[in-house]
């Protein structure tokens, strides 16, 4: 790659911090529309007013679901990505549970992402998953 535009166009920008404002969405919405990036990812309830902001752009909209941890049930992270693709969200990044990847339970985050993929996908979004590893220092 040779250009910043080139760059650009393979990062997710995101809005992600607790206190971020509908100001600093905006803000932020502008600053991927004007560098052109893949997407914006934002929280859920951000999503209708980040669809808002770009509907003149080619930037999507994404949100992130069961951030930052993961630790949310399976119904509920779907209930979330059906909410936010509802909203208009074109790509869904999920947490796994850490817990139960941290304890190798592959089968339970197998199923997860399997039930979070078909919701995104019944609606034409795509799914990313998001694999958070903990490590804890014992002194």
């Amino acid at each position: 790659m040779s250009s910043w535009k080139e760059y650009a166009a393979i990062i997710d920008h995101s809005i992600l911090h607790p206190t971020a404002t509908d100001e600093d969405l905006k803000r932020e919405c502008e600053v991927a529309d004007k560098n052109e990036v893949a997407s914006i990812c934002v929280k859920p309830y951000m999503v209708p007013k980040a669809v808002e902001f770009l509907k003149e752009s080619r930037v999507p909209v994404g949100c992130v679901i069961g951030f930052p941890a993961g630790n949310s049930s399976t119904e509920v992270k779907e209930f979330e990505t059906d909410q936010a693709c509802r909203a208009g969200a074109k790509e869904i990044d999920m947490v796994i549970n850490i817990g139960k990847a941290l304890q190798g339970d592959w089968d339970y985050v197998e199923q997860e992402i399997t039930t979070i993929a078909e919701t995104a996908h019944s609606h034409g979004s795509i799914l990313k998953v998001i694999l958070i590893i903990s490590v804890i220092w014992k002194w």
